[in-house]
This record gives structure tokens, sequence and C-alpha cells, in this order.
């Protein structure tokens, strides 16, 4: 209890930090800054060159040298296939979810490499179609409304995952109304949820809340509360991952030119369960160089390979088990001199049009791990989703975007 508690304290020691920035960059004068540049040419960029250059160790990220505290990002989905979607298999039958913007709304926050903090900003609104769930073959629409900012912890191991203590977001299906309010009543976190406004509320720690999806003898809308934080939660560790990527991609330019960068995953080896799972698995990137200048930088493409990866060490790009493709195109960064130093005003992957796929995602499998014991290792195997679809996803200057 007191490790969590430790972790709640820093975390909202964190928010605060970025809440100070964030004010402190929107009254900042940026009259001694030269223009913004996308980097494709400077000698930096050469292998060989590039100072901060490391060895192939994907499986712990370093921040890139030149990444500012806080940016805002956006995720803009397309309106026709391949349109993000997840499924979740249960026995012979399947379920799934087509995830994208709500009409004149935008997927957003902030995020702060240092710390791994994802802020959904208040006004994300999300149009979710849902296949085959309770029952119900037709297509149904449940919307998404993040209603007071919702902060996730991502790029950490599965021991240091940290349920959201603040924020609130509400969902429509079938013109029923409801609000989701996380508190931090309990050590580890929990909601309160109405159904209508002059409902009585009802309160789960966070571990109850999670399993409310496939809970028996759960109302059908305690049900869609806790899917809908699972899809905010998953989108929220999609923005990790692309950050992560990004500063794999600046740090690794050398090893990405020679063929590659694979890493063996930590050895999955659950406790008190037996495992369907090989027991080490491996994630590979690899580079094509889409801008044809013969250099790892913008414009080019990147491929993620994870084998039943399991990465548990500090700067995890996923605490959950992974298994398939994700593909990275249309890579973005800009560049800024200030005081002496280059510093990255902008990053993420973009290819634009009707079907943004600036992140594509083919059957990539993610299995929910948990360590609510200190190494006590469980896979939840109600918690077994797969992604498939795109997206474009780009981070700024959190002053600069106005977000």
């Amino acid at each position: 209890m007191d490790r969590k508690l430790s972790r709640m304290i820093l975390m909202f020691a964190g928010i605060c930090i970025c809440m100070i920035m964030l004010a402190a960059c929107s009254n900042s004068s940026h009259d001694d800054e030269s223009p913004v540049s996308q980097e494709q040419t400077s000698a930096d960029n050469q292998p060989g060159n590039q100072p901060n250059d490391q060895p192939a160790t994907p499986d712990q990220p370093s921040v890139a040298p030149g990444r500012l505290d806080l940016y805002s990002f956006t995720i803009t989905s397309g309106s026709t296939t391949p349109i993000l979607t997840m499924t979740q298999s249960q026995g012979q039958s399947q379920r799934s979810a087509e995830i994208r913007s709500n009409i004149g709304t935008q997927m957003g926050g902030t995020f702060a490499p240092t710390t791994g903090m994802v802020t959904l900003a208040a006004g994300t609104s999300l149009k979710v179609t849902l296949n085959n769930f309770w029952g119900v073959a037709s297509p149904k629409d449940l919307i998404i409304t993040v209603t007071q900012p919702i902060t996730f912890l991502t790029n950490v191991p599965a021991a240091d995952e940290l349920f959201p203590s603040q924020g609130s977001f509400a969902v429509i299906y079938e013109g029923n109304f409801f609000n989701v309010t996380f508190t931090d009543t309990s050590p580890d976190g929990g909601v309160r949820m109405m159904l209508h406004s002059d409902a009585v509320p009802v309160d789960f720690d966070a571990q109850t809340f999670e399993g409310l999806l496939d809970a028996p003898d759960t109302p059908i809308w305690q049900q869609k509360a806790s899917l809908a934080f699972i899809i905010l939660e998953m989108l929220s560790d999609q923005v990790g991952l692309a950050s992560g990527t990004s500063d794999i991609i600046d740090t690794n330019h050398t090893a990405l030119m020679s063929g590659g960068l694979t890493t063996a995953g930590t050895e999955f080896v659950p406790t008190g369960q037996a495992s369907p799972f090989p027991p080490t698995g491996s994630r590979t990137l690899t580079w094509t160089d889409t801008a044809s200048d013969g250099q790892v930088g913008a414009g080019d493409s990147f491929l993620w390979m994870f084998t039943w990866d399991w990465d548990n060490g500090p700067g995890a790009l996923s605490a959950d088990l992974t298994n398939g493709q994700v593909g990275y195109a249309g890579y973005i960064r800009m560049t800024e001199s200030r005081n002496g130093q280059d510093v990255i005003t902008g990053y993420g992957f973009q290819t634009g049009g009707q079907n943004p796929g600036g992140a594509t995602y083919t059957d990539l499998t993610q299995v929910e791990v948990d360590e609510f014991t200190p190494g006590t290792i469980t896979f939840n195997a109600n918690a077994v989703y797969t992604l498939n679809g795109s997206f474009d996803i780009l981070f700024a200057e959190a002053a600069a975007s106005g977000m």
C-alpha cells in the first residue's frame, strides 16, 4: 500500500509540473527562435555523426535528446476502412469495436515524454461501433466523451501501472446516459458511476471496475462503462508506443541502417497459471528508406514485429504481452535552434488523405499482464484484444497547438 501511495504522489507531482510548464510556455515569447526545420539533411542525421546514436537496446528506449517536457498530440482516424478496430475473442465467437473520432471532434491531449503521462483532453469524443456485444449482432454506436481530463501512465512495466486518480468521461448508448468519475478514495484508485444524473452513485475499486466487462450478473450499463475505459486506456497506450518508437528511431540510426533492432523480451512465467504462450518472445524494428535519401529520418517508414514479446523493463513500450505488427509511415521530425541547441518541436507519423496510415496495426494481439503483488505475474484470459486498422498521430509543442 505504501508503494502505491508513493507512486500516486509522484504522479500528482508530475501532473502539476506539466501544468506549470504548459502555463509558462503559453506566456513565453519565441521572438528569438529560428524558423522550424524538418530534419532530413543535417549532419546530425548522418550515420556515425549522430551524437545520441546508441547500442541496439529498444527494450529500454531513452527520451531522445532535444525532446521537450510537454507536447500536445492529435490522433486522426479515417472515415472509412481501415478504421481502428479492437476485437475480443470469446470461445468460438468474436466481438469488435470500431473506433473513430466523433463528428466535429478530435482525439487528443498532452503527453510528457520523461514521465510517460498521457492526458486525454476534455472534449475528446469517440464514436465506437460495437458488433456482437451483449448478444446484439447488428452494429450499435457507443459515444464516449472525456468530460474532465484523464491521465494515464504509459511506458512502464506492469508493476508500475497506475489507475487514473482524477477526471471523468460520459457514455451515451441507445439513449441511455451515464457518467464515470475517477476517485482516489482507495489506495489503488477507483470510480464512481451514475446512470442518469439523478441516480444513486455506484462505487468500485480499480481492479473490480476493469473486470466488469466480463463479470457475471453485472448490469449492461456497467459493462459498457468498463468497455469505454478499456478503449480509452488502449488509445493512451498507443500514444506512448508511438512516442517511444520515435525515441528509438532517433537514438539508433546506425543499428537501423545495419539491418534493424532485435531484442529478446523478458521471460514470461506466470505465477500459478498454465501459460499457452512461449516463455521468451522478441521484438524487431526495421527501417525502410521511403525518402530515398540514404539516411534514417523524415519521410521514412518503420515496422515493429512483435513475437509474444513481454517488455518488463524501464521504459517498457507496453506492459502487455504483445504479438503482431505495427507499421509507422510518414515520419515527421521538426526542430528549432534555441540557445544554441536543437529542440524537437514536433514529431509523429502522418500520411494524410481520407484514410490516414501513419500508424497501421496488423493483427496486433495484446494480453493484459498484471503484477498486483510484487513478483506475482498473472495474465487475464478475458482481456485479450487484437488491433487492426490505422490512424495518423502527431505531437506538437504544447503552447504552439493551443491545447
